[in-house]
């Protein structure tokens, strides 16, 4: 189901099982908000799903347009302008949506899960960030803590939320960048695992649904 809240296009899948959190799946460069769709459609084909669709476009492709969520600079370097609106954008987004689709006004208390690919992962994980209460898990995949030049979120207590990192061996991000991205992390307060396995960066992998399905199967508590 195709739908527009602010100034974001994007997907919802109601879900059939209200135990299970909604997801947020936030899609990366050069694709669209479909990207993750067929991915939690095998993990997680109970759970409601949110998928955002960057505004900023970044080519065409076979499919149609593609849209990236800010620019890269010297990996693992962001371009700030660029990605500060976009994690604006989806704090605006989150909050406008909480309790969508449930019958009853916005709840920000409703907590949520986040899946992210590359660029989504990377905003999944600042996003959490600086709004802890909100979220219960991020799953990254491919995802680092960024370089941001003159900022760095504030620092609030993430005690309650759980990150995992997906990472391939074979993939951009090394283990100096994931300790360190463990390390920012867990600082502020969050409960954080890493990973790696050969297929975490592979939307089509059967390693990575079996890693993404045990960890979106865990019920509300």
């Amino acid at each position: 189901m195709k739908m527009r809240r602010s100034t974001l296009e994007y997907h919802f899948e109601p879900g059939t099982d209200a135990r299970l959190p909604r997801v947020l799946a936030l899609h990366g460069a050069g694709a669209d908000q479909r990207q993750l769709l067929p991915l939690l459609a095998r993990t997680a084909p109970h759970a409601a799903i949110v998928a955002p669709k960057s505004g900023r476009w970044f080519a065409w492709t076979p499919d149609g347009q593609s849209y990236a969520w800010y620019q890269d600079l010297s990996f693992p370097a962001v371009e700030p302008i660029g990605f500060g609106d976009a994690l604006w954008q989806l704090e605006r987004f989150c909050a406008e949506r909480a309790g969508e689709g449930t019958g009853r006004r916005p709840r920000l208390s409703e907590r949520i899960d986040v899946v992210g690919f590359g660029q989504g992962a990377v905003l999944g994980l600042v996003l959490a960030a600086v709004w802890p209460e909100r979220f219960r898990h991020v799953i990254a995949l491919g995802g680092y803590w960024p370089r941001i030049k003159g900022w760095q979120p504030p620092r609030r207590a993430m005690h309650e939320v759980q990150v995992t990192l997906f990472l391939d061996p074979s993939g951009p991000v090394d283990h100096a960048l994931a300790e360190a991205t463990a390390g920012e992390l867990a600082q502020r307060g969050a409960c954080v695992e890493a990973a790696w396995f050969v297929g975490a960066n592979d939307l089509l992998a059967a390693s990575l649904d079996t890693q993404l399905a045990a960890r979106l199967s865990r019920p509300l508590s």
